[in-house]
């Protein structure tokens, strides 16, 4: 099987001692860019990444000002579950498919996020899906 690995995005300073949590563990990887760059197709702005083997406790990530990528595991399975939430909300209430967050795909039987709809973190670890910013 292969390992799972989790990104996190460094949004407002380069990766560096002090802009990540030690008592996460170790990351495997750090990632610093020239300049702060677009991540596509989400459209917000980082420094840097690091990966993990494991998930970040989503307050220290978000104390760190580290945001998740959209690929990592566990956002995927949240982001799944919130689409059936939300795209049975937008079905009833017959939302236009240009204001959906989800779109039904029927090979699966299931509705999936729509490309670029990133699972945000907010103050308070509050959760919420939406488009970037």
């Amino acid at each position: 099987m292969d390992q799972q690995i989790y990104r996190y995005y460094s949004t407002q300073r380069p990766v560096d001692s002090g802009t990540f949590p030690k008592s996460a563990g170790k990351p495997i990887h750090i990632e610093n860019y020239d300049k702060r760059i677009r991540i596509e197709p989400w459209g917000f702005l980082a420094w840097g990444y690091l990966e993990y083997n494991a998930p970040l406790d989503p307050q220290k990530a978000y104390d760190y000002e580290l945001k998740p990528s959209p690929e990592n595991p566990d956002i995927k399975q949240k982001m799944s579950e919130q689409a059936q939430v939300v795209g049975k909300w937008e079905k009833r209430h017959r939302v236009p498919d240009v204001r959906r967050l989800t779109w039904w795909y029927s090979d699966f039987g299931e509705f999936i996020p729509k490309e670029g709809i990133a699972y945000e973190v907010r103050s308070g670890g509050r959760r919420r899906a939406g488009r970037p910013a």
